[in-house]
């Protein structure tokens, strides 16, 4: 971007060139006639007009114009020259087949097959068939296509124009900007020569390296190194794409910050962070997603695939370097992993599994997940629920395969409409399956509690507690229990049984915490999870325009100018949440 900026002050710096040099007969002064072979005076309209033919050469202030022929109106400081008409003044040089200057107004225009101008000392030439000028206004334009090239970069618009006060020049229509490092492609861009700053409007498309950025309305400020984004963004990076309402991003520091709607998809779509406020550190790998962020993930391992979903106050995401063993060399290499944060009031959902808790805490090295502190974190899995203080689930190759609660860990199973089969202790380990969890273990003091039934009725209750046991379930349902040591057991008839038997100490069955709906989970600003496909499918159209130049090697320039092909069926403008859709763009 920084080389961009740089090439498109050299171009304001030419066009100024034009401008000045076209300054023929500025108040109180003349066209001097330095040479021509032949000089008629004509009388036209009751106006003295003088005629030169033959190796015609014109003087202003230093800048001597060359042509084959000319008509001078002395009386309004005007005149046309045509054939092989050439400019030069300090450092630059015009060349064209005609030239029309008129004084009463300033203006004039030079017209060419095509109109050359070229900037000596940058080695910037622009071409054109019309080029318009304003001495008064001391600014230039074309509208019928121009081509500027130079050591470091190309352009090719439809118009171009440029003006001294402020300082600008503008690009419109198909813009086409390559340079050796980056390249550019919009509707329409405007260079600030004092500030350096390029603002960009309507679909513009940035290529640099690895990294691709659309925006419908943006400014760069090159000499801060800094890049805003105010409308329909999508930036492109590592497979990961950001797509906000708007976006600033600091070159130099690696930052960027991300407003409104925001979200960050992975490459395989089964991966998203939401937020209406998303920061990005791309050096480091960390984002940090606030204002009602979430987290989309697909569980592609279930059959079938399951969608967890999950909120906080906070989320925070990193990559952290792991060293795994190369399966063909079996040498240690360094890798990078996945780690993460929810922090504060968290929800998730999915259809196997539901959590609350305060923090959860994702660690890739080691492969697990992290529920803690108070309130003591809850898990539901279809009839069962399980809460402690700390809960820690280990991840296998495609899912959570175990789990510990650390702290009055407590599990509990739906029998019926109000009879639940309860196991406590201090320490848990459970195996899981996808039909949910397999085998508890508890350590140290705990009890188990179940009804008993025979045939589907009920018959009584059974209350053990011991030092330590194991407990096998299937489908949630406890099936067998052993113990290390002798038992305490309790037998009740159930017409025999009371409120108090029919619970162990610390039990609660939440139902009311739980998020029984997907939309229990999701904020509200976000109910629209695939807000962002439109966008995507939209910039995938220019794509697919942009990749036939793109492909052309940097010193293939841009073409000779000439007409894009019609803008792809689907590509109208997208609204903006803020109001500032293409339409809105003057």
């Amino acid at each position: 971007m920084r080389r961009l900026a740089i090439a498109v002050v050299s171009l304001a710096l030419c066009l100024n060139q034009i401008v000045v040099t076209g300054q023929v007969a500025p108040a109180g002064h003349r066209v001097e006639i330095r040479q021509a072979r032949t000089m008629k005076p004509l009388k036209v309209g009751g106006a003295m007009v003088m005629r030169l033919i033959d190796s015609v050469i014109l003087e202003h202030e230093g800048t001597l114009l060359y042509c084959d022929s000319a008509y001078v109106y002395q009386e309004n400081n005007s005149f046309d020259a045509y054939g092989k008409v050439r400019i030069e003044g300090e450092g630059n040089l015009i060349e064209g087949s005609a030239l029309y200057y008129m004084g009463a107004t300033r203006e004039g225009r030079m017209v060419g097959q095509p109109v050359l101008m070229l900037d000596k000392e940058s080695g910037t030439r622009l071409w054109t068939d019309f080029l318009f000028f304003n001495t008064e206004a001391n600014s230039a334009y074309f509208v019928s296509g121009g081509r500027v090239e130079s050591p470091d970069y190309r352009v090719q618009s439809q118009r171009g124009f440029y003006a001294s006060s402020p300082a600008r020049i503008t690009f419109a229509g198909q813009v086409v900007i390559r340079g050796k490092d980056v390249d550019l492609l919009g509707d329409s861009v405007e260079m600030y020569r004092s500030s350096g700053e390029l603002h960009f409007f309507r679909a513009t498309r940035l290529y640099q390296d690895s990294a691709f950025l659309y925006g419908d309305k943006g400014v760069y400020y090159r000499d801060a190194h800094r890049l805003s984004v105010h409308s329909n963004v999508l930036f492109r990076k590592d497979g990961n794409t950001l797509y906000s309402d708007s976006l600033d991003y600091d070159q130099q520091l690696g930052y960027g910050l991300a407003l409104g709607r925001a979200v960050v998809v992975d490459s395989s779509d089964d991966a998203r962070l939401y937020g209406r406020r998303l920061e990005i550190w791309q050096r480091e790998g960390r984002a940090l997603a606030t204002s009602d962020p979430l987290m989309y993930s697909v569980d592609t391992a279930s059959v079938p695939a399951d969608t967890v979903y999950m909120r906080a106050d906070t989320l925070y995401a990193w990559r952290d370097t792991v060293h795994v063993a190369d399966g063909k060399s079996r040498a240690w290499v360094v890798d990078s992993v996945w780690c993460g944060r929810a922090l504060y009031d968290v929800r998730a959902y999915s259809n196997g599994q539901q959590v609350v808790a305060d923090s959860v805490l994702y660690d890739g090295k080691r492969r697990r997940v992290t529920l803690y502190r108070a309130p003591a974190p809850y898990v539901w899995m279809r009839d069962m629920q399980a809460y402690a203080k700390s809960v820690v689930f280990f991840l296998g190759e495609e899912r959570a395969d175990s789990v510990w609660l650390e702290g009055d860990a407590f599990v509990a199973q739906r029998d019926g409409v109000e009879t639940y089969n309860q196991i406590n202790g201090q320490r848990m380990y459970a195996r899981l399956d996808s039909s949910g969890v397999r085998f508890v273990r508890v350590r140290e003091e705990g009890q188990v509690l179940f009804f008993m039934r025979d045939k589907g009725s009920l018959i009584g209750v059974n209350r053990v507690a011991a030092p330590g046991f194991n407990v096998w379930m299937r489908d949630s349902e406890i099936q067998n229990v052993t113990f290390y040591s002798k038992p305490t057991s309790r037998v009740l008839p159930y017409k025999d049984v009371e409120m108090e038997d029919r619970i162990l100490p610390n039990f609660a069955w939440n139902e009311a915490l739980r998020p029984k709906l997907k939309e229990d989970v999701v904020p509200r600003w976000v109910q629209n999870l695939t807000f962002y496909v439109r966008r995507r499918e939209r910039v995938a159209l220019f794509e697919a325009l942009d990749r036939a130049i793109l492909e052309l090697p940097w010193e293939a320039g841009v073409s000779r100018v000439q007409p894009w092909p019609a803008m792809p069926e689907g590509a109208e403008a997208e609204r903006g949440t803020q109001g500032e859709g293409l339409d809105s763009v003057q």
